[in-house]
C-alpha cells in the first residue's frame, strides 16, 4: 500500500486516501456481484477504478475489499492508540445564523406593537 494521507474535513469525518492493489483478472474469473459492488461503494463511495468498478472480477473485488477494511481496521486503530485525534463535534456556522434570524423576527414583532 502506498502514502497514507489522513485528513478531517468539514463534516467532522476522518477521511484517508489510500492506494489498493488489483491482482490481474483471471481468464475464467466471474464479473463482480452486486453485493461485492454495493460493498465496496459503501466502503469507499470515492473509489476511482481504471474502467470503473464494475470492470473488476469477483476474485479482483474480493482483493479490493480485504485491502480497504485492513486500511480501515487500522485507520481505527490509529485513533484507538492516539496517533490520528478523533473529530470532534463541531457545530453548524448556520446554528447561529437561525439564532440572530428568529432574534430578529421575534424583536420585530414586539416592537412592532
Amino acid at each position: 500500500m502506498g502514502k497514507k494521507e489522513t485528513d478531517i474535513r468539514k463534516d467532522g469525518k476522518i477521511h484517508r486516501s489510500i492506494s489498493v492493489t488489483i491482482p490481474d483478472r483471471e481468464d475464467d474469473e466471474d464479473p463482480i456481484t452486486k453485493n461485492q459492488l454495493r460493498f465496496i461503494r459503501q466502503l469507499a463511495p470515492n473509489m476511482e477504478v481504471n474502467g470503473g468498478l464494475e470492470s473488476l472480477g469477483k476474485w479482483q473485488a474480493s482483493s479490493v475489499i480485504e485491502q480497504i477494511k485492513d486500511e480501515k481496521d487500522q485507520l481505527e486503530s490509529d485513533i484507538a492508540s492516539g496517533s490520528i485525534s478523533a473529530p470532534k463535534a463541531r457545530k453548524r456556522k448556520s446554528y447561529w445564523v437561525w439564532v440572530i434570524f428568529i432574534a430578529v423576527t421575534f424583536l420585530y414583532f414586539v416592537l412592532k406593537r
